[in-house]
């Protein structure tokens, strides 16, 4: 079904067709990032290959980062940013418009597994194997019984489940019986700026989206345990005001130790905070999977994580990061303490080494395109 097309005579076969459902760029974060890479990837494997993203991706209530403008949008012929949550005909002109083709679904949250489920149906792979969801999330971090009911409903029509996390896996299959495993391949930026020598810096760093489960809240208390903790940078986009987290630094008397960046954190600024830090820090109070400590260490930059979902197998601890033993504030301060002991920071940066993206992204399409 599935197979890659340079084997076959081109005179003779037709090209597999597959449209990938789901964020890509102008969209930010790191779902969009992969499925830019995703969809480069099955280029290269010559499958004939169609975009169906977002003009309108969820509701406000439910999402409170950036949504690319009209004008941000570049339409192709085989890249459309027509679905909308709110517009049932924009689902199934989807559909029709892929018909026969097969689909490569990347789930986001259940609020958008009925949009997909008209999308198949409509493009004749409802119940079929001629489709795969890529579950970033197999339910949300914030779940709900809304949410379980339609992950149920959803994961017994399609194709396949791939994930990313050994944990997911085994959620996934709760709801269907049998799912895929695959190791989220790096998908970030690629830097030609040169390394610069170490250096200490006594800061470090909170990067990305900031929103509950996501424990920065942990991480100001985890400051607060010893006055000779760094400087912390936080860095992303605010789910929750800003505010909320300046009178908690307050309130644990590290007001002064803290500085916020709230925003999108592009190429350019994120290459230079990599570069100004000593570590990033992962204070994350549930996970899936994350490329952040991979893009942290292509700037010798280690990371702190804590035991949660797939982040403990994103570092070799002690070796190019350090797994904290708890998701408690003492158990973070503990592993900063323990990266600023004697000379292991400077040791865990020279072990941080780029990812190999070429083996990675071989064999994440082995496990995506297995038929």
């Amino acid at each position: 079904m599935w197979r890659n097309s340079r084997i076959r005579s081109n005179s003779t076969k037709k090209l597999d067709e597959v449209t990938v459902v789901g964020p890509i760029g102008p969209y930010r974060g790191g779902i969009a990032l992969h499925t830019d890479q995703l969809v480069q990837e099955l280029r290269k494997s010559e499958l004939n290959v169609n975009v169906e993203s977002w003009a309108h991706q969820y509701p406000p209530i439910l999402f409170k980062g950036f949504r690319p403008r009209r004008s941000d949008r570049v339409e192709l012929p085989s890249i459309n940013f027509r679905l909308s949550w709110w517009n049932p005909v924009s689902w199934v002109g989807a559909g029709l418009r892929n018909r026969g083709r097969k689909f490569i679904l990347v789930g986001v949250t259940p609020f958008q597994y009925p949009i997909f489920l008209c999308v198949l149906a409509f493009g004749s792979a409802l119940f079929t194997r001629r489709s795969v969801l890529v579950a970033h999330n197999v339910t949300p971090h914030e779940t709900s019984i809304f949410d379980r009911a339609l992950t149920s409903l959803f994961f017994k029509c399609v194709g396949t489940v791939l994930t990313h996390s050994e944990p997911e896996r085994t959620m996934a299959c709760r709801y269907r019986g049998e799912a895929r495993l695959a190791k989220l391949p790096y998908h970030g930026p690629r830097w030609d700026a040169g390394l610069p020598p170490f250096r200490r810096t006594n800061r470090i760093l909170f990067l990305g989206y900031v929103r509950d489960y996501k424990g920065l809240d942990l991480l100001i208390e985890a400051l607060s345990k010893s006055e000779e903790m760094p400087a912390l940078v936080v860095a992303g986009e605010f789910w929750q005001p800003v505010s909320k987290f300046r009178e908690l630094a307050e309130k644990h008397r590290v007001a002064e130790r803290v500085e916020f960046r709230p925003g999108f954190v592009d190429e350019t600024d994120l290459l230079e905070l990599l570069d100004q830090v000593d570590l990033l820090v992962l204070p994350y109070k549930s996970a899936t999977a994350t490329q952040l400590p991979a893009l942290a260490r292509t700037r010798k930059t280690p990371t702190i994580v804590t035991p949660v979902g797939e982040l403990a197998n994103s570092v070799e601890h002690m070796k190019n990061g350090i797994v904290a033993s708890h998701v408690t504030a003492d158990a973070i301060a503990q592993a900063i303490s323990s990266a600023y002991n004697s000379d292991r920071l400077k040791s865990l940066s020279d072990n941080c080494l780029p990812p190999d993206e070429s083996l990675e992204w071989n064999l994440y399409m082995q496990a995506l395109l297995k038929e």
